[in-house]
């Protein structure tokens, strides 16, 4: 692209560029524009930014990819001559052990077996890794010599790894040997022939030779490594530096060429816009690159030019009453509101858009109508006598704020409406300007919210809205009445936490409005506390308002009675749980509550013991007295389990007449059997029902846990064994459960 540098042609001799010959100007009769506009295929500002973007990038990357390079290049080397490095301490210590294993004992040479095997290992797997270490980032040369000093170590390692196999070899023999002896007692043709010795020690004698010059080619690797990775890095800070020359020299290039067609141009542009706010029109920018910049010099010669041309035909006058005239029309056509200007009779004389758009009628139609047909008719008479105290008293008076002025649309529907008059004298007429606003949406909220009210009001819930900090805002009726309010009492100086239990002032604070203000909402069960000091369970949702960041923020609580459905339910599960004539567990709470305790037990590290307990001659009494009585034997013998038992220990109904008990925390079988001596002397008593005295004794087996048994199943077998071992011992007493 070709560089020109901007000039400026000015009239120094003050010739009026509208006295130059037309012939060859444009056909205004103005000078023809100096510079020439851009046209045709040409590199813009922005092509420019980008291609020079792309070129550091370019750099950038390189440089990256270099860097990249470079760590990946020493990550590899580091453990590759990490790996080349222990081969020599893996070579030294198979030729260690060759030379100081004691062979004259099975188990000293099972152990130098082992070792040297696992030096042999570990110097394959190490040699493996060098050998599949890349190589590809070191230069051409080293690669091959890095290639042939790992094929000659690998020569080297072959009949060294053999020799160490055979030396394993031998101490396995001689372990094997000395095993036999050790288990015969006595040398029976346990000797190494004198070939086998000769064998073992020639490997040894081979491992030691070799050691150190398989330990020098392992050291020549090393250093080979050292060196090309030395000059691998070289390389690359070559190929670093040249990247950051070639940067730096595009870095001033750019410098060069930005400021000959960007800045140069541009401050003569600025120069040039300097002396036309002055007043002085006739510079011009002779040239400039054909770019944005060209096109802003080219705008500016135009500008100049046209602004030559309306100062030239362009009254003061004319001009401000135009801009005053269009700032007039804006403003009435862009206020939200509409607005009518009519004289003090009523006779409209002018309306903007949203007059228009209230009542139905076009501009054209309401210019010289009177405001009382946009009045319904049956209002008429009262807008007449309105206007006329007007007239009388002119002055700014608002209407419909409390309860809007109806108007009349053009297709007969009402509108509620919000009327501000305001008079307004020019000379020796008083115009009446009307601002008026559609109420609609208004009334139409606030039905709404007469209509939430009403259903706040009559909902049995209750109701609450409060602040973040627990400060009462509003309370409907089911709340007063639950905290003991009249409708006419005020809410100041209540809190919400006033009308909860305390357990639920923690959850209020610490979970549930944290989490409806990060969340929007929260749910879940609390206890409302009522003014007789009553706690009522209550399931509640916690709404959070959307607010502005200066307002307060606002929360709404519903909370609904849930009491009688908690009760309900407390009342279904012990059902389930418990047995229906003497109230304690039933089997299925009993097996439960065993697991439990045996889980304890295991951590506590005590003992559990299990009660089956059997009512003696339970059969007769149903028989001959009736199951009423059968059942009232029950409960007492229910009753006498809880008197006698502590309230934490279960005491459980299996069916018929047999009972389990479960004791927990016995340090001894002593203890449980203190417990069972006591309640057999407390159950085996006589018992008054109905005229009848009944002997009513008990047979008891009694197990442990962990010592008769490991399972709550087992644990409940064993002690209805020892029951009825004791039933079979005359009955009125106890037994332990004994595996003989």
């Amino acid at each position: 692209m070709q560089f020109n540098t901007s000039k400026v042609q000015s009239n120094a001799r003050g010739t009026n560029p509208a006295s130059a010959s037309p012939a060859s100007g444009d056909p205004t009769g103005f000078p023809v524009n100096p510079l020439r506009r851009p046209t045709g295929c040409r590199v813009s500002l922005g092509w420019k930014l980008a291609i020079v973007a792309g070129v550091f990038l370019g750099l950038w990357l390189a440089n990256a990819a270099v860097g990249h390079l470079r760590q990946a290049h020493v990550e590899a080397f580091t453990a590759q001559l990490n790996d080349a490095g222990k081969l020599r301490m893996y070579s030294q210590r198979i030729a260690l052990l060759a030379s100081t294993c004691d062979t004259g004992a099975s188990r000293e040479g099972q152990r130098c077996r082992q070792a040297v095997g696992d030096a042999v290992e570990q110097y394959e797997a190490k040699l493996a890794a060098v050998r599949q270490s890349p190589n590809e980032l070191f230069l051409g040369e080293d690669q091959r010599q890095i290639q042939r000093s790992l094929q000659a170590l690998e020569a080297d390692w072959e009949p060294y790894r053999a020799a160490a196999q055979r030396f394993g070899s031998r101490l396995d023999t001689q372990g094997a040997s000395s095993g036999d002896e050790s288990t015969g007692g006595e040398i029976a043709g346990g000797e190494i022939t004198e070939g086998e010795n000769t064998k073992g020690e020639s490997a040894a004698v081979y491992l030691g030779d070799h050691a150190d010059a398989l330990l020098a080619k392992a050291e020549s690797l090393v250093e080979l490594l050292v060196a090309a990775h030395r000059r691998a890095q070289e390389a690359r800070n070559t190929l670093d530096n040249l990247l950051q020359l070639v940067g730096l020299l595009l870095l001033v290039l750019v410098a060069i060429v930005g400021y000959r067609q960007g800045i140069k141009p541009l401050r003569e542009i600025v120069r040039l816009a300097r002396q036309t706010s002055q007043g002085n029109y006739q510079g011009r920018v002779l040239s400039a690159p054909g770019d944005e910049i060209g096109e802003l010099a080219y705008a500016f010669n135009e500008a100049s030019l046209r602004t030559e041309q309306l100062i030239g035909d362009l009254g003061a006058e004319v001009a401000a009453a135009q801009r005053e005239r269009a700032k007039s029309d804006n403003l009435l056509e862009s206020a939200a509101d509409g607005i009518i200007i009519c004289q003090l009779d009523g006779t409209i004389l002018r309306v903007n858009r949203e007059v228009e758009r209230i009542f139905g009628y076009s501009r054209v139609e309401l210019r010289h109508r009177n405001v009382k047909e946009l009045i319904p008719e049956r209002y008429r008479a009262k807008h007449d006598a309105y206007q006329q105290g007007y007239v009388a008293e002119p002055k700014s008076r608002q209407m419909g704020i409390d309860a809007a002025v109806s108007g009349l649309s053009k297709s007969g529907r009402e509108i509620p409406l919000e009327i501000s008059l305001s008079p307004s004298t020019l000379g020796d007429e008083t115009r009446v300007i009307a601002v008026i606003r559609d109420a609609t949406e208004r009334e139409r909220a606030a039905a709404d919210k007469a209509r939430l009210v009403a259903i706040l009001d009559a909902t049995p819930d209750v109701t609450v809205t409060f602040t973040a900090d627990g400060e009462l805002v509003y309370l409907n009726p089911a709340g007063r009445e639950l905290v003991g309010l009249q409708a006419k009492d005020s809410l100041k100086g209540l809190r919400l936490e006033d009308m909860l239990a305390p357990d639920s002032h923690v959850l209020l604070y610490e979970q549930a409005v944290p989490m409806a203000l990060e969340l929007g909402s929260w749910s879940g069960e609390m206890m409302i506390r009522d003014h007789g000091g009553r706690d009522i369970a209550v399931s509640q949702s916690i709404m959070a308002h959307p607010c502005q960041a200066e307002e307060p923020q606002y929360l709404s609580l519903i909370a609904r009675d849930i009491s009688v459905s908690k009760k309900q339910q407390q009342e279904l599960t012990h059902r389930a749980t418990h047995d229906a004539l003497t109230g304690l567990a039933n089997r299925m709470l009993f097996e439960d509550r065993l697991d439990q305790a045996l889980l304890r037990a295991d951590r506590s590290r005590t003992l559990v013991a299990v009660l089956f307990i059997d009512l003696d001659n339970f059969k007769p009494v149903n028989d001959t007295l009736g199951h009423a009585v059968g059942d009232r034997l029950l409960k007492e013998l229910a009753q006498s389990l809880k008197d006698q038992l502590r309230s934490g220990d279960t005491k459980a109904r299996l069916g018929g007449d047999e009972f389990a008990v479960i004791l927990e925390g016995l340090e001894s079988a002593e203890a449980a059997q203190e417990v069972v001596e006591e309640l057999t002397r407390a159950l085996n008593r006589s018992v008054r029902l109905d005229g009848h005295e009944l002997l009513v004794t008990t047979s008891i087996g009694v197990s442990l846990y962990p010592d008769d048994a490991a399972t709550a199943e087992t644990l409940l077998l064993t002690a209805d064994a020892a029951m009825y071992e004791a039933k079979a011992a005359g009955r009125n007493g106890y037994r332990f459960f004994n595996p003989g």
